[in-house]
């Protein structure tokens, strides 16, 4: 009997196992599952991870502004910069996908 393994892809890159062992009827229920799906979610769960995408979102943003401050100094001016560069790109990312999970822009 053949087993199965859930792997979730992230938009960013990455991936990760989440299920193993499974059989393929059990993985297609889970992959049919809407609630398994950060854009079709609707359990209580939801807006509790989206709080925390707000939230991490949040202390990158502060992340950023200090990388930036410490490049304006001159401080690891390059690193520093392209530091802060990289998180706006992340926090632009969680942005929209917080905007797409609650239909609004944020």
């Amino acid at each position: 009997m053949n087993k199965y393994k859930i792997i979730r892809g992230y938009f960013r890159g990455g991936k990760r196992t989440i299920a193993t062992g499974l059989t393929l009827d059990e993985a297609q229920a889970h992959c049919r599952d809407p609630e398994t799906s950060s854009r079709t979610a609707t359990s209580a769960a939801a807006p509790e991870l989206l709080a925390l995408l707000k939230d991490a979102c949040a202390s990158l943003e502060v992340q950023a502004a200090t990388a930036r401050h410490y490049a304006e100094a001159g401080v690891n001016t390059t690193a520093n910069k392209n530091l802060a560069d990289e998180i706006a790109r992340s926090c632009e990312a969680y942005r929209a996908a917080i905007a797409k999970a609650t239909g609004a822009n944020q």
